[in-house]
């Protein structure tokens, strides 16, 4: 089987598209954590600006925290669906997709079932994105270092993607 990690033609490119892809994801930390954090403070200190009732303002203040999650977590999934995209890695994206679909409904339920509060909801939905960052930043960066202690205990060359995953090969 023709492993493009392997070719040496290909490395210049594949540690030039890591580079890249790790930027992205920094950038986007940064990027999450000013628009999370600016999302976050409208329900938690300035629910007037969403509605005068005064009931409502204290009650989505709890959202705040839940918001601030999700939308973290946006900068993950979004830059590592894109490396993914332009991976062609279609069937694992699409793994990811119905397994996280499939999961959420049911996890939903089970918050109604127990008689669940909205903040509960919220938590789901910061989960469901959790979930997605896992698997999809998963796959791109923890693969590559998975690879080279593997290939560092069989013995063989783990130099290119030790250089991509940041380890110094031995």
């Amino acid at each position: 089987n023709y492993d493009p990690g392997q070719d040496g033609a290909l490395q210049p490119w594949l540690n030039s598209a890591f580079s890249v892809g790790t930027s992205l994801l920094k950038l986007g930390f940064v990027m999450a954590t000013i628009v999370a954090t600016l999302a976050s403070l409208i329900p938690a200190y300035f629910g007037g600006m969403l509605t005068s009732d005064s009931t409502v303002q204290e009650a989505v203040k709890p959202l705040a925290k839940y918001l601030w999650a999700g939308a973290f977590l946006t900068a993950p999934v979004a830059v590592s669906e894109g490396v993914l995209l332009a991976r062609r890695e279609l069937k694992y994206l699409a793994l990811v997709y119905v397994l996280s679909t499939a999961l959420l409904p049911p996890a939903l339920i089970r918050v109604k079932v127990l008689g669940g509060n909205v903040e509960q909801v919220w938590a789901c939905f910061a989960v469901f994105q959790l979930f997605r960052a896992a698997f999809f930043s998963g796959r791109i960066w923890s693969g590559s270092l998975f690879k080279s202690f593997a290939n560092i205990f069989r013995g063989g060359d783990a130099s290119g993607e030790a250089k991509r995953a940041g380890v110094k090969a031995s």
